[in-house]
């Protein structure tokens, strides 16, 4: 039920889900074959339960099966995402560099498998997580586009691991109230004065003090301590002044 990676072995040529087999199905049937395959993935990829491709969409899926034969499904799905992201005007998406993204994987401890990034954007930090053996990754990302982009680009980069990406605000909407990570990796928001400081003044994730208006990282890192098992490590790139705003010097000092 994984999406094909577009490489098949040359003598697997005409297996039946390679883009080269699909290519030549009647309309009826590719469109049934497409439906299915999406409905396989819909516990994974987020807002994908009630997609159904009909036979009027076959020229369309037959453009996408032509793209994973002639490059593959990493460039395929980045450049679907990056349409996407410009199609619904969203601004400040940015793709963990993935130097930067290794960086925060190799400071997490040997042999922690359950990860979680909050903010996960295009997945860029679990990816470099499951290079470093986590089996397990959770993520979610208020931009609907970004968490199927991180869902389907994780089941190709780490096919063994369990995947479980969400929809929605980590901060108002946290989709996974209960978890317990051994690690978080997260690249927040940055400057974000709409974070939800009001609506979320008495929550119990301010065990070092309410973050100011102007203080949405230090939400974030609360946030993130709150969804780590004891002994567990958080990894945060944030900006400079979080160290140094006189505003989140309480905060600073409890954290300490």
């Amino acid at each position: 039920s994984r999406p094909t990676t577009g490489e098949a072995d040359p003598g697997a040529r005409d297996a039946p889900n390679t883009p080269a087999a699909l290519l030549d199905l009647p309309d009826v049937d590719l469109a049934a074959r497409a439906s299915e395959r999406v409905r396989a993935l819909a516990d994974t990829v987020p807002g994908t339960a009630d997609i159904r491709f009909a036979p009027a969409d076959a020229p369309v899926l037959r453009a996408l099966l032509r793209c994973l034969r002639e490059e593959d499904a990493r460039t395929t799905l980045g450049v679907l995402a990056e349409r996407e992201l410009e199609d619904s005007a969203a601004s400040g998406t940015h793709r963990t560099p993935a130097p930067l993204a290794d960086l925060a994987a190799r400071l997490l401890p040997p042999g922690t498998t359950r990860v979680l990034d909050p903010a996960c954007g295009g997945g860029g930090l679990l990816e470099a997580a499951a290079r470093r053996g986590a089996t397990t990754l959770y993520g979610q990302d208020l931009l609907p586009v970004q968490a199927r982009r991180a869902a389907v680009a994780l089941l190709l980069a780490a096919p063994g691991a369990a995947v479980t990406v969400r929809e929605g605000d980590s901060l108002r909407a946290d989709a996974f109230p209960d978890l317990v990570a051994e690690a978080v990796l997260c690249v927040p928001p940055y400057g974000d004065r709409d974070w939800g400081h009001d609506e979320l003044a008495c929550d119990p994730r301010w065990a070092y003090g309410l973050p100011a208006r102007a203080e949405s990282e230090l939400a974030w890192v609360q946030h993130a301590l709150a969804r780590l098992a004891p002994g567990g490590r958080a990894v945060l790139v944030l900006p400079p002044a979080v160290a140094s705003r006189p505003s989140g010097r309480r905060i600073r000092k409890e954290l300490l």
